[in-house]
């Protein structure tokens, strides 16, 4: 194979995406698992063919999901999703003319509560019927319904997508003003989202022709049989009149307080415990009589030091700092090469110099070592798993239900297909690109930064490349700013890690088209021109204006 790898990287790059966009398309066509499945064959060719180093697979985004969807199936076992879907269909049949509005907004509500757009299947039968029945074409909000449920993700309090994103900015070091932990992103996302939602309801109510013109459905309907497949009830489960006991409403409320917590601890870091650890970094210390009075962290750029005449250069993650060494100055460097601050020992004293300010501390000697003490709290990701998985566990104790309830319904199996879709995918994606991060560094860097817009089109590929949000914003973000992406401009536009509408291999997705009866919601010949489509530019490129807006005003975007 020392043939591939003798070629330049910019031929390699273009047969490595050849491989994984075809690995992508077949396992588009297969359905279901097979995307992840896939990723093994991309993977062989990547690794052992072009002798590239394995990347990681998103195991946090894939172990995050896998709380959240435990913990939604589980609110489905109990019952306690029968109690928001009575309220959606009670919306949903008491103002049927406004269902391209009301069945979107249902769906995006499930999502930012639940976390996964996966709650959606059994909402879908509930609105083809309200439509289909109300001479309204079922296409207009099925599609807009799958599209909004997915475009909520990034603004849900357990969205493993926004905390990957908020852990990359703040992980860092980034210095955003005003930005400092995951409910300043929902303070975005939320609303840019609900915008996008109704931009996408609003083009919905005039796409397609009506039923009473639409010849191919009136063709269909001169069929009595047809006619009555396409306006029967059979296989939708109406809530209405029915009383629900009260412990599926009590298992819906265990749900909403453990996601309330998650938010509580997300914006209150100090509810969080928190443990005390070395990381690799400068720790300059300025000691009187052995003690250390003031500490310098320095956690990247270069350190130059001075040691009895001698300069001593490194990165500050370098290791080679001896123990007990008196430096007669340091001076800390940025990673733009430009000197931060000094701190040089004169007559037994030491003076620290920032900028245009300077302090002296009186009989003190200059010590630097190669680790400083972080005191970091619980993060996220984690915390969403256990309060998830908590919910999953008192919901199945006080409900009494089986645990093997939980593995049968559509939450589950749909969470899991794209549970393997994720982990394929993603850790073939991974490989590709950190191989050629330098090279996507300067042919992207000066086009990204230029103009900020195209962030939204990358961002849409990239997500559609490994079918998950979470995934694209554990990938893509890091590369960005890395690039030199102004933060402000990733947290406006949030949203364009949702991109994989673009073909239509979602499960939601081809579950709208199958409880189609009509027909309306469907897949063109072109494959590209399906029902999705349009509604998903719309929503993605409305919530990212709107999020511009947002995050202008909240002074994140320079």
């Amino acid at each position: 194979m020392d043939f591939l790898t003798s070629l330049s990287e910019s031929t390699q790059f273009v047969l490595q995406l050849i491989v994984v966009l075809g690995c992508l398309f077949y396992g588009a066509k297969k359905g279901g698992m097979a995307l992840g499945i896939l990723g093994g064959i991309g993977l062989v060719i990547l690794v052992f063919a072009f002798r590239m180093q394995p990347g990681k697979p998103a195991v946090d985004v894939i172990l995050t999901i896998l709380a959240v969807v435990v913990a939604s199936a589980t609110l489905q076992a109990t019952g306690g999703l029968d109690v928001m879907l009575q309220m959606a269909e009670k919306a949903l049949r008491k103002h049927p003319k406004f269902v391209c509005y009301l069945a979107p907004i249902c769906g995006w509500t499930l999502t930012v509560l639940c976390g996964t757009g996966h709650t959606v299947y059994t909402l879908l039968p509930i609105i083809y019927d309200v439509s289909i029945k109300s001479g309204i074409r079922p296409e207009r909000p099925l599609a807009a319904t799958t599209v909004s449920s997915q475009l909520a993700i990034i603004a849900s309090p357990v969205s493993v997508a926004g905390v990957s994103m908020v852990a990359v900015l703040l992980g860092t070091g980034t210095s955003i003003e005003g930005f400092s932990s995951y409910l300043d992103l929902l303070k975005v996302t939320i609303p840019s989202t609900f915008l996008g939602m109704l931009a996408i309801g609003t083009y919905s109510i005039f796409r397609g022709k009506d039923l009473d013109k639409d010849p191919e459905f009136q063709a269909k309907i001169a069929d009595p049989e047809q006619k009555k497949y396409i306006y029967g009830s059979e296989g939708v489960k109406s809530f209405i009149g029915v009383k629900l006991p009260r412990v599926q409403w009590n298992a819906m409320w265990i749900f909403l307080a453990a996601i309330a917590l998650v938010a509580v601890l997300g914006y209150y870091k100090q509810l969080r415990p928190s443990w005390t650890s070395n990381v690799p970094g400068k720790s300059i210390e300025i000691l009187v009589d052995k003690k250390a009075v003031k500490t310098i962290n320095v956690k990247d750029g270069q350190v130059v030091a001075m040691v009895d005449n001698s300069q001593i250069s490194q990165d500050v993650k370098d290791n080679k700092v001896k123990n007990n060494t008196k430096f007669n100055s340091v001076e800390i460097y940025g990673k733009d090469k430009k000197l931060t601050q000094s701190v040089v020992s004169q007559d037994g004293n030491v003076v620290i110099t920032t900028g245009d300010k300077s302090e002296t501390i009186n009989s003190a000697v200059i010590s630097v070592k190669d680790t400083f003490k972080k005191t970091s709290p619980l993060d996220m990701v984690s915390t969403i798993q256990i309060f998830m998985l908590l919910a999953a566990a008192i919901m199945m104790i006080y409900s009494g239900i089986k645990s093997a309830k939980i593995a049968q319904n559509e939450i589950f199996h749909s969470g899991m297909v794209a549970l393997v879709a994720i982990y394929g995918i993603s850790w073939m994606a991974d490989t590709m690109f950190h191989a050629h991060i330098e090279m996507l560094k300067n042919s992207l860097g000066a086009v990204m930064v230029a103009y900020p817009w195209t962030y939204i089109i990358v961002g849409m590929l990239i997500s559609k490349f490994l079918n998950s949000q979470a995934a694209a914003a554990a990938t893509f973000v890091p590369l960005a700013v890395q690039i030199g992406v102004d933060p402000g401009i990733i947290i406006a536009f949030a949203t364009a890690c949702y991109g994989y509408f673009i073909l239509p291999t979602y499960p939601s997705d081809l579950a709208a088209i199958q409880f189609d009866r009509s027909g309306t919601t469907h897949i063109g010949k072109y494959v590209i021109n399906h029902s999705f489509i349009i509604p998903g530019f719309i929503g993605v490129f409305s919530s990212c204006f709107f999020g511009w807006i947002l995050a202008s005003a909240y002074g994140f975007v320079n």
